[in-house]
Formats: structure tokens, C-alpha cells, sequence
């Protein structure tokens, strides 16, 4: 086809004056008259515009995506000559202190439950404990995250999952037998204990709560309130507080649904107790300390 087409052309300059249109064509290209040239550097100068336009067009879209990573806390794939710094490895610890909330009562004692979500990295979870008012129910749940030898089994919550949540709601576990939550056993003979204190309420997020087959059936299994749940006052005992890893509980409560059927599996893969404090919390709020990345209080001194 390109053939024909050149000779066609060729054909058509050579009855017209030849010396004439291609001299024509060097007037138009290289703007020989005023209103040629005034043409032409119309258009150089639309085309440099638009060039830059769509340069900073291409910078400001890539630097918009590296912002965003950085914010998640992810490293910046976009411009590998910028490294990851500690203040993004840690944006997610930051983002717990900020949203610890206040223990309703005096924290005796703390233990943690290391959970890993969907296969995911370990994430830690600080619980601070009621012991003053519930000393039983304390010391049944501080014992199942450390371990516990019954005269015939090891009672552990290693390695049991979370097997109920529910968006806005609740997370449940603590069914270290079946783990469906038909299950569990607390460390007292019998397997259940009696309904120790009604005093503190189900009225923040992050509140920690026995679950029970009804009054006076408390085991082994637990919840924790993903927000105010009042019509629950007086039938479940509330004996903790989550302190570090509000982030944590975000995420797990992401895998939930209204039935409560979880999307993948949540699975506390470390517990045990933390090291005791010498001094109690009513010095200064748990708002006010500041939080190793294991939830340790830093600016109080520890045994």
C-alpha cells in the first residue's frame, strides 16, 4: 500500500510547480512570514505548558501514593531512595497510646494475649486487671494466660482463638477445649465459680467481661466490648480493661459480621502475666503513662 501512495504523490507534485509547494512547505514549517511565525511559537509555547503540566501531573500523583503509604505506616515503594524510619515502624504504637482509655478501677495486675490475625504478624494485647474487687475472677483469667497445672490437665489459653465476633459489639474467646464455644474450664474445682462483683460496667470500649450460660456459670471464656453494651450490667462480670492494642481490636473486629461467625481465624499464639507493679495506678491514669512496645509502663517502676 505505501507504494502506490508515494507514486500518487509524486504524480500530483510534478503537475503542479514543483520548486513552488515545497517551498511553500519550508514557509509553513520554518514560520518564514509574521503570521507563520506567530503560529508557530503559539504552539511551542502550548506545548511546553502542557509538557510541565503533565510532568508535575506524574510527580504530584506519585508523591500522593507515597504520602498515603506513609501514613499506613507501610514502606514507600515509590521512591526507594527513602527509607522507612522507626517513627513509621512504630505509627501504629503511637496510635494505641493515643486511644488507651481509663480503667473503671485500680489495676492490680496486667497480663497480655499475643494474637495473630488470619496468618498474619503477631499483635499485642495489654489487659489490666480488677483484683481489689474481683480477685477470683482474676486470679482464674491471670492463671489461664500463664498456664495452669489441674489435677489432671494443663489449663491454657495458648493457642485458642477467638471464635465469636461481632462488629460494634464484642469479641469473644477463651474456649481453650473446643474452641467453637461450647467449651472451656476455669481453674477451680468443678470447672465453674459463682458471679463475683457487679460493681464495674460494660460502658467503654475495650472493657473485659466474663461470658456465662447464666447466673453463677462463670469458666474459662471472656469478651472484650467493642463499645457501651449497658443491658449487659449485672448478668456478666466486668473484671479488666484493655490498655494497649485498641489498633488490635480494630482489626479483629474487621473480621467479624453480625452473626458473629469470624472471617479466618484469630488465635492468641503468646499470653502470660507482665511483669507486677510496685506502686498502683492511681497515681496517674493509664492515658498518662508511657508504653513499651511490649505495654510496660515505662515512667513508673516495675519488680
Amino acid at each position: 500500500l505505501t507504494m502506490p501512495m508515494s507514486r500518487l504523490f509524486m504524480r500530483a507534485i510534478n503537475r503542479h510547480s514543483k520548486h513552488n509547494f515545497i517551498n511553500q512547505q519550508r514557509k509553513y514549517i520554518s514560520g518564514d512570514t509574521p503570521k507563520l511565525k506567530e503560529n508557530a511559537n503559539t504552539f511551542r509555547s502550548w506545548l511546553l505548558y502542557l509538557t510541565k503540566l503533565a510532568a508535575f501531573g506524574t510527580v504530584g500523583v506519585a508523591a500522593g501514593y507515597g504520602l498515603s503509604d506513609l501514613y499506613k505506616g507501610n514502606e514507600i515503594s515509590y521512591f526507594p531512595f527513602i527509607k522507612k524510619s522507626s517513627k513509621v515502624e512504630n505509627s501504629i504504637h503511637e496510635n494505641d497510646k493515643l486511644e488507651m482509655l481509663e480503667a473503671q478501677g485500680l489495676v492490680t495486675e496486667r497480663v497480655f494475649l499475643d494474637v495473630v490475625i488470619n496468618g498474619g504478624h503477631p499483635e499485642r494485647l495489654v489487659i489490666g486487671l480488677y483484683g481489689q474487687e474481683c480477685p477470683k475472677t482474676v486470679n482464674n483469667f491471670a492463671s489461664l494466660c500463664d498456664g495452669f497445672q489441674s489435677k489432671t490437665k494443663h489449663l491454657h489459653y495458648l493457642n485458642s482463638k477467638f471464635h465469636r465476633i461481632i462488629p460494634n459489639f464484642m469479641i469473644q474467646g477463651g474456649d481453650y477445649t473446643h474452641f467453637d464455644g461450647t467449651g472451656g474450664q476455669s481453674i477451680y474445682d468443678g470447672g465453674v465459680f459463682k458471679d463475683e462483683c457487679f460493681q464495674f460496667k460494660h460502658d467503654r470500649f475495650g472493657a473485659v467481661s466474663m461470658a456465662n450460660r447464666g447466673k453463677d456459670t462463670n469458666s474459662s471464656q471472656f469478651f472484650l466490648c467493642l463499645g457501651p453494651a449497658p443491658w449487659l450490667d449485672g448478668r456478666h462480670v466486668v473484671f479488666g480493661q484493655v490498655l494497649f492494642g485498641a489498633a488490635t481490636l480494630k482489626k479483629m473486629e474487621a473480621v467479624g459480621s453480625r452473626s458473629g461467625k469470624v472471617d479466618g481465624q484469630v488465635v492468641i499464639v503468646a499470653c502470660g502475666r507482665l511483669p507486677a507493679l510496685h506502686d498502683t495506678l492511681s497515681a496517674n491514669s493509664p492515658k498518662e503513662e508511657q508504653l513499651d512496645s511490649d505495654g510496660r509502663a515505662s515512667n513508673r517502676i516495675m519488680k
